[in-house]
């Protein structure tokens, strides 16, 4: 027995890319019920296709299989990653964007994002100050020589833009909500060309100013109400080296260590934030690493450098978490810009969260997204101020296909993918991750680049199997309880 269930309403736009968005707007948007996870004898498959479906929810019951063209293996004690979570970025053209639309949309909008009426995401980025996300470089003290941070305040972007959204993500989530807080560069008079942008580096003398600047931050977050789960030292630390027109700054890695190691890890553990976790680029002094929680990573070298370093990282560093802080599709030095409508992106994203998963072979790591909205990159939603309306691209359905169903804590387990006909042999164009829940639920994201449908057989290590039709181009994920079916 089988019954469908569709995402309700989705109002489908196409533009000139290879497939549609879903347009929210006063007269709707498509929402996804929470989810039912299935009983014992029953799995359930969310399907997103280019061609015709967003997140189309098919039940079933086990039954006998007559095969499959392609077997997908999950090998549930073969556990790998604990994960984070999923998320986006609060930056201040993420909130520009969003305060352009009335407020129920702004209401619609957040509970896209954050509800489990919505993707779920559990995880927020917040630069500290200015961001290439902004509209101009920007510190929270911006009176030269004050060392003393006499004059330190949150701006109108803080109030304005990030912090509304921030608080509506946390009340809106059924988890605990996460924010990361990373800085793109301090106060102009810190650095060593005296400007928020371009080549400059630290000032030596203005290192434990900089480090009370973060003690600031923290402390002028909390009187709102928000607390950090963790931070990174510098965005991009080797940004800093060319001449960029957003805030940015140079860090060597020795550079971060003295300063990690000298003045912020104990400055911030005499104000009482030791609790907050911190992510580097990376943790070779011992008595830097005792400061150190997590290493960070951004994805766009991911084409040209294969995964399988991460593993080589976490052997290194095996109780430092790995966390992709940063990936944007379309970017500046593209030329490429907003695909409204494209699959191809929104497969660019699964793709790579599945090979990234496939590279580390770690017990450590999780994965999140950058969501930017009104910029020159690319987004999951889109915002048109002019007609009161935001669209939804693939790449949100795409994000939502793990964001979802993945929540913390969850573990990623083995899976390989061969020929049914020809065990052992690889399969060009279907990739797959699997993970087991710590509510004992398995959960599968299959992924089928190919322009051709095909049947996959999806079996485990407990002697459960599944026959399903992958659709050409799409994404499913399976879900059933981590137990003997039959």
């Amino acid at each position: 027995m089988s019954y469908i269930i569709y995402a309700s309403g989705c109002n489908q736009r196409f533009y000139e890319y290879d497939s549609f968005v879903c347009v929210c707007n006063e007269n709707g948007c498509d929402e996804f019920a929470p989810v039912v996870y299935p009983s014992r004898g029953v799995y359930k498959v969310i399907t997103s296709s280019r061609d015709e479906f967003r997140f189309e929810e098919t039940t079933s019951n086990f039954s006998d299989v007559s095969g499959g063209s392609v077997k997908i293996f999950v090998n549930t004690s073969d556990t790998l990653q604990t994960m984070l979570g999923f998320g986006g970025a609060f930056t201040d053209s993420t909130g520009i964007g969003v305060t352009k639309l009335s407020s129920a949309l702004q209401e619609e909008f957040a509970k896209q994002y954050f509800s489990t009426n919505g993707i779920e995401y559990n995880l927020g980025r917040v630069p500290i100050g200015g961001s290439d996300f902004s509209t101009h470089p920007y510190s929270y003290d911006d009176f030269e020589g004050d060392v003393e941070l006499t004059n330190f305040s949150l701006t109108f972007e803080d109030f304005d833009y990030k912090i509304p959204l921030m608080k509506a993500a946390d009340d809106l989530s059924e988890k605990e909500f996460l924010f990361l807080a990373t800085p793109w560069a301090p106060p102009s008079w810190m650095k060593t060309n005296g400007m928020f942008n371009g080549s400059g580096k630290l000032i030596p003398e203005m290192q434990q100013p900089w480090a009370n600047y973060f003690v600031k931050f923290f402390d002028s977050y909390k009187q709102e109400g928000i607390n950090f789960h963790s931070f990174t030292v510098q965005n991009e630390p080797f940004a800093g080296t060319t001449d960029y027109g957003w805030n940015c700054c140079h860090f060597n890695a020795e550079d971060e260590k003295v300063f990690v190691r000298d003045y912020l890890g104990p400055t911030l553990q005499a104000s009482g934030y030791d609790g907050l976790k911190l992510i580097i680029g990376d943790a070779s002094h011992e008595d830097c690493s005792t400061f150190v929680d997590g290493i960070a990573v951004h994805w766009y070298e991911d084409k040209e450098v294969p995964a399988s370093v991460l593993t080589l990282t976490h052997n290194d560093f095996p109780d430092k978490f790995l966390l992709y802080t940063e990936s944007c599709n379309g970017t500046a030095d593209s030329g490429n810009h907003v695909h409204l409508g494209s699959w191809a992106r929104g497969e660019n994203y699964a793709e790579d969260i599945i090979e990234v998963f496939g590279g580390l072979e770690s017990s450590s790591g999780s994965r999140w997204r950058t969501e930017l909205v009104q910029n020159n990159v690319d987004a999951p939603v889109i915002v048109n101020e002019t007609a009161n309306e935001f669209y939804k691209q693939p790449m949100f359905y795409a994000l939502g296909h793990f964001s979802k169903f993945i929540p913390e804590g969850t573990v990623h387990v083995g899976s390989s993918i061969t020929l049914v006909e020809s065990i052992g042999n690889p399969v060009g164009g279907i990739d797959a991750s699997s993970f087991v829940r710590s509510d004992g639920y398995i959960i599968t994201v299959v992924l089928n680049t190919n322009t051709e449908a095909t049947t996959v057989l999806l079996e485990d290590d407990l002697g459960n199997q599944i026959q399903h039709d992958l659709p050409p181009k799409s994404i499913q994920t399976f879900i059933y309880t981590n137990e003997v079916q039959k």
